[in-house]
């Protein structure tokens, strides 16, 4: 047996995903993740590079960025086109707390919940010190 036979053992079926998993996964993903809002939406375009992403939104709250394109285009013209359509858009709906409201997001809940509850202890600790 040389080494040849080894890697063509160590790919074989048992080692390679199986191929119904995929489709499966990018429906289950599909079905989570609805249609992005456009103020959601952050494009950028640098000579032949384009970067889209939006944020995905769980109980109508941002909770983490998705890549939709991080790459190099065939027509920069166009990516460019595009990004100034995204930017007109989202200046059309865009709130008044602009594009950044931090009440906006699961984290800075998630964080404040923490303090609240973590001054609650405080206060707990210190009418228990008193008695």
């Amino acid at each position: 047996m040389n080494l040849d036979e080894d890697a063509e053992e160590e790919t074989g079926p048992e080692s390679q995903p199986q191929l119904w998993l995929k489709p499966l996964a990018v429906s289950l993903l599909e079905r989570g993740v609805g249609p992005f809002r456009i103020a959601d939406v952050s494009a950028a375009a640098k000579d032949e590079w384009l970067s889209v992403s939006a944020w995905y939104r769980a109980g109508g709250l941002a909770l983490a960025p998705v890549t939709l394109v991080d790459g190099i285009v065939d027509n920069p013209q166009a990516a460019q086109a595009f990004v100034e359509e995204v930017d007109k858009r989202k200046s059309e709906v865009q709130g008044p707390f602009g594009p950044l409201s931090v009440l906006d997001y699961w984290l800075t809940w998630i964080l404040a919940g923490l303090l609240l509850f973590g001054l609650f202890q405080i206060w707990r600790r210190q009418t228990d010190a008193k008695d």
